[in-house]
């Protein structure tokens, strides 16, 4: 596939892929990665790696989980940066309380209540009831992230490292790990055929 790093700084925003070119990027933090781009600004961009999956007990993540939820869980690597924070992209179409916009239909964070007790008022806000009735695969939880300081990203684009792809966000996040297209070949397909949404 050819590259064009002019093509792919005019396609750099929040909410597109970045794809690693494996003959350029040998960093093994980013080795054939591919990630979403959550925040591209004037100081610095912010990302998370989607096909990197730890499978881990919840209750190593969340200490007061109930014990019908400590099962093995998806638990995603976000990034090397900050790995003992928790992020989480959520398209369950009820995005959670001071939750950040992505794209069309995708938020992230918020304010989640991780310790799942009921509340006795059930008029009073209660943001872990929402989470823990949320549908399986309308969120993911991501450990770490990825991020760059001002200009680095797009220096790194200059020098081949990512290629940029502008597809369905929530049609990709439906993906997973092992489904998601894994080269720049493959992610072009993919975009011709899931376009990012307007």
């Amino acid at each position: 596939m050819d590259f064009s790093a002019e093509e792919a700084l005019t396609k750099l925003r929040t909410g597109v892929f970045l794809v690693a070119r494996h003959e350029v990027l040998k960093d093994p933090n980013f080795q054939g990665t591919i990630i979403l781009l959550c925040a591209h600004e004037k100081d610095g961009d912010y990302g998370l790696v989607l096909n990197r999956v730890s499978h881990m007990p919840l209750g190593e993540v969340f200490e007061s989980l109930p014990p019908e939820m400590r099962g093995i869980r998806e638990v995603h690597l976000g990034g090397p940066v900050e790995q003992d924070k928790i992020q989480i992209l959520d398209w369950s179409g009820d995005p959670a309380p001071e939750s950040q916009r992505i794209a069309e239909g995708l938020t992230m964070g918020g304010h989640w209540n991780f310790t799942w007790q009921l509340e006795d008022d059930p008029l009073q806000e209660s943001p872990g009831k929402r989470f823990h009735q949320a549908e399986p695969g309308t969120y993911r939880i991501f450990l770490g992230y990825s991020g760059w300081g001002q200009g680095q990203l797009e220096s790194e684009i200059e020098v081949g490292a990512w290629q940029v792809f502008q597809a369905d966000v929530v049609r990709t996040l439906g993906l997973s790990a092992k489904e998601l297209p894994a080269n720049e070949e493959e992610f072009a397909r993919w975009t011709s055929q899931h376009p990012a949404l307007s």
